[in-house]
């Protein structure tokens, strides 16, 4: 989600801000006259998922580890130490959703 918060900021403020007009959120009003999708709008609904996500993850962890007395964090360095291959393949993974976040936006009726 940082990657995707920084993605949408560079694509909004850079230099090649007119290349992407989706993310410039510009003369895209609703119905009833109002601009439907904001920057500030898709940035902080963006940051509160993100932390919503980062609550859920501690949480769910807590509850595994008082519950089955299992530690997730552990398990999961164990893993990349025996299996090197996970790092790229997890990159890879993370470029993928957030171009489909990306994609998803740029799919928005922005009318």
């Amino acid at each position: 989600m940082l990657a995707f918060l920084g993605q949408i900021l560079v694509l909004h403020y850079g230099a090649n801000k007119e290349v992407y007009p989706y993310f410039m959120f510009d003369d895209q009003p609703d119905g009833s006259g109002d601009q439907a999708y904001t920057f500030e709008l898709t940035f902080r609904a963006s940051a509160i998922t993100w932390a919503c996500e980062i609550v859920a993850a501690w949480t769910v962890r807590r509850i595994v580890g008082w519950v089955f007395k299992f530690n997730v964090t552990r398990e999961g360095v164990l893993d990349l130490g025996a299996w090197p291959e996970l790092l790229p393949t997890g990159v890879a993974v993370m470029v993928h959703v957030m171009q489909n976040m990306l994609f998803g936006i740029i799919r928005l009726s922005f009318r």
